[in-house]
């Protein structure tokens, strides 16, 4: 009885691993962005399934059943490496929260790849496993064009509504479609795979996204080179230029129909510009010069893990955005844990490449030879477009790649799992130990999970209340959120809606929202969001002097990309009267600006506008009409319908 139910249960688990890494590359592919709170709870608590379920297969500690030398070239003892770092540095961040919210989000990707390393050792599971992630990316790509058609996107996207991320994406099943369509060549199925990788090439060109196209590069280069050994080179060449030519004919008939001009639409050549080349390239050198002065002074512990974007600011070389990402995930992971834990990461990934060309250099069967290539060839393409851009960044991007990187190593180990291993009393304590550390994790990304869930939940209800007026309801919601989920984002909103609707409720309330903020910020000093939200709260009780302090504290910390703190500066001098410090705090920060001219973000124009119109006010205030007519001009250039605006110029024009 024991022994027919034990393979049997063995044989569910794995169907569970196997079905909950497959459920995730599908549900991340249709999240939109890299920043839905829902996605990371969903993974957090699918990896808590994929890893018991792991663990109860396996012996905890065969990771590690290699000694002496070998022991040194397993790249999961350098990713081990990598996170002990991560765990380290997150302890210093200036940013304790987004740091080990991040690090929990990497805890299950790697937990996801470890049980893709194990589970995916049978060829079966390996081939299902391509399937899956070239399918998935043909209906990416269906999705994209229908939106990129129906909606006259500029740049196809997806649901990631970012085209660059999508050039990442469409780099895994890129390479796949076509090893694919030349494994089937001549077989009935071929036509599925040959419209399935057009359509993802299709997508793929339509991203226009330089950085995805430069990194496609090299994986074909690899495809050609190993699959011509048992094809005619004439006969691959035939397989592309069919590819390229269809590719071609869709989306010229893709840019007529917006364009209605088929001479336009035929020069397919000028949406590849060297102004839009030489612009994107050269933000991508300012904010890789700044990530490399970030390295410079945090060189041993980084900034904290996940902090680029609240330290760049103290870094930029350009207002022309402030970026979440440095557009380089090798130069972001130096600035934010410090070289000792690039070095890991990038020894990790030395390794699992070679380890993954080995693999398929040593295959014999072609058929395998070929689906390990098209993984291996979108590992290698998402390496390289790391290097330019932010992909990884992006959970649908990176589980695609734990996962494709899993199943390379799993079919790696199966020649050489069995050298070097350990003895028997050392594999003892290795699974003890590992065991312990397997389930205190899995326990934590659990925890994590569910109470970043209730968390979510409860934000997502509290900003309905406030947008339906039910103030005293919204704000009750944001409390019971903050216990699952101390965010120090939605506890910003929660005094900043106290401030708001301040009449609403006793002196002592407001008093108690400045408390929790100062509370907040005795251990998150760099948070300058806090300051300016605490800045506001004393300004609203006319405590003057401390809304200052905060306000300038905030313009230290974050001096460039939000002029709309410069702004509330300037009115708290300008209620006070003191007009002079309302023009010096104004010109300060629209220098860094070119002044009065329309940027691409309306976000930003706003901002501008505001400060113009405040700059007005204040010379309209000392009864210089002239110069309070230039600038309230000044503001509506930037925004026409700015009914305030147009009130202050008939006051001053009349």
């Amino acid at each position: 009885m024991t022994d027919t139910s034990m393979p049997n249960q063995s044989i569910f688990r794995e169907r569970i691993v196997v079905g909950t890494i497959f459920f995730l590359l599908l549900l991340s592919s249709f999240f939109s962005g890299e920043w839905s709170k829902w996605l990371q709870a969903i993974i957090l608590v699918a990896t808590f399934l994929v890893g018991f379920f792991t663990w109860r297969i396996f012996a905890s500690g065969e990771l590690f059943f290699t000694s002496g030398k070998r022991l040194f070239k397993n790249p999961v003892v350098y990713l081990i490496t990598f996170l002990v770092i991560v765990l380290i540095t997150s302890f210093f961040s200036s940013d304790k929260y987004d740091s080990f919210s991040q690090l929990f989000l990497l805890l299950s990707y790697v937990a996801i790849f470890i049980s893709s390393y194990l589970i995916f050792r049978k060829w079966n599971l390996i081939y299902l496993g391509a399937k899956v992630i070239f399918f998935t990316g043909v209906l990416v790509a269906i999705i994209s064009l229908v939106m990129y058609v129906n909606q006259s996107l500029p740049r196809a996207t997806g649901l990631t509504f970012n085209a660059n991320a999508l050039g990442s994406y469409l780099l895994f099943s890129l390479p796949l479609g076509l090893v694919f369509s030349i494994l089937f060549r001549g077989k009935k199925i071929w036509p599925l795979y040959f419209m399935g990788s057009l359509l993802i090439g299709i997508a793929f060109f339509l991203t226009y996204s330089y950085t995805a196209w430069v990194s496609i590069i090299i994986p074909l280069f690899i495809i050609a080179r190993y699959v011509q050994n048992n094809f005619s080179r004439r006969k691959i060449v035939i397989i592309f230029f069919l590819l390229f030519f269809i590719s071609f004919t869709v989306i010229t008939v893709f840019r007529y129909q917006k364009s209605n001009d088929i001479s336009q639409a035929i020069q397919i050549h000028k949406t590849i510009t060297s102004e839009g080349f030489i612009t994107s390239f050269s933000q991508r050198l300012f904010f890789n010069q700044s990530s490399l002065e970030m390295i410079r002074d945090n060189i041993f512990m980084g900034s904290g893990f996940n902090t680029f974007q609240s330290v760049y600011s103290r870094y930029a070389h350009t207002v022309i955005e402030q970026p979440r990402y440095a557009h380089n995930y090798y130069l972001q992971t130096a600035a934010e844990v410090g070289v000792l834990g690039f070095t890991a990461f990038v020894l990790f990934l030395y390794l699992l490449l070679r380890k993954s060309f080995k693999v398929v250099l040593r295959e014999t069967d072609n058929n395998k030879k070929y689906v390990l290539l098209g993984l291996l060839a979108g590992v290698v393409g998402s390496a390289i477009h790391s290097l330019f851009d932010f992909g990884w960044q992006f959970p649908s991007v990176y589980i695609l790649f734990w996962v494709s990187s899993g199943m390379l190593l799993a079919w790696s180990s199966q020649s050489d799992h069995t050298n070097g291993s350990l003895s028997s009393h050392e594999r003892f304590n290795f699974n003890k130990i590992v065991k312990v550390l397997t389930i205190l994790v899995l326990v934590l990304l659990l925890s994590r999970g569910v109470t970043l869930f209730l968390g979510v939940y409860s934000f997502d209800q509290a900003e309905e209340s406030i947008k339906d007026l039910k103030i005293a309801e919204g704000l009750e919601l944001y409390e019971q959120g903050l216990k699952f989920d101390p965010d120090p984002r939605f506890l910003v909103n929660l005094v900043g809606d106290h401030t708001k609707y301040y009449r609403m409720f006793d002196e002592g309330v407001l008093a108690k929202m400045e408390n929790r903020m100062s509370q907040h910020l005795a251990s998150n000093p760099q948070d300058y969001l806090s300051h300016w939200t605490l800045g506001r709260a004393y300004f609203v009780q006319e405590k003057y002097d401390e809304a200052e302090s905060e306000y300038l504290a905030a313009i230290e910390l974050n001096p460039v990309f939000r002029p709309d703190i410069y702004y509330d500066l300037a009115f708290l001098y300008f209620t006070q009267e003191k007009y002079d410090k309302v023009e010096s705090t104004i010109r300060n920060i629209l220098g860094e600006y070119y002044i009065g001219i329309k940027t691409s973000n309306p976000s930003l124009n706003v901002q501008l506008a505001f400060l113009y119109l405040l700059l007005g006010e204040n010379y309209q205030a000392q009864d210089n009409k002239n110069l309070a007519e230039f600038y309230i001009r000044k503001a509506l250039k930037l925004q026409p319908d700015f009914g305030i605006a147009q009130t202050r110029l008939k006051e001053v024009t009349q």
